[in-house]
């Protein structure tokens, strides 16, 4: 994996068809943020898994669901609709709950201003909708 941009991020790409208008996209395999200090957390819309491994409480900001205007050509990774899986790693959140908040206060997770993973060894995964700027957990 090479990490293009110097950002830390290491991403690994597939090359997946986005059909007649588009066609063929290198989009993420699966790029990793592993978390291990308390903090306020943005997941950038690259980052498809996030693990939390810290008995402390982490705060994770979403990025939008909505997609960009100019259309699939400007940013074509992002029109996949990605999910991002959220797993508590380290099994604390039963202490240290993990908090989910959308990046804005138009948007919303399943309705609701933010949403929380309390469960030892819990996770989510989430999903953009983008026509109602929302994100639904597939799981």
């Amino acid at each position: 994996m090479v990490d293009y941009d110097q950002g830390g991020h290491p991403q690994r790409t597939s090359r997946v068809d986005l059909g007649a208008s588009v066609g063929w996209a290198e989009c993420p395999y699966r790029s990793l943020l592993s978390i291990g200090m308390a903090g306020t957390y943005r997941v950038d819309a690259a980052i498809n898994l996030v693990t939390v491994d810290t008995a402390s409480l982490v705060v994770l900001i979403l990025p939008t669901a909505q997609m960009s205007l100019a259309g699939p050509l400007a940013q074509p990774r992002l029109w996949l609709g990605p999910s991002i899986q959220i797993v508590d790693a380290g099994g604390f959140a039963g202490s240290f709950p993990i908090t989910i908040q959308p990046i804005s206060g138009a948007e919303s997770i399943m309705g609701q201003a933010q949403i929380q993973i309390n469960t030892n060894y819990g996770g989510l995964i989430l999903m953009p909708i983008s026509a109602q700027r929302t994100w639904v957990t597939v799981t």
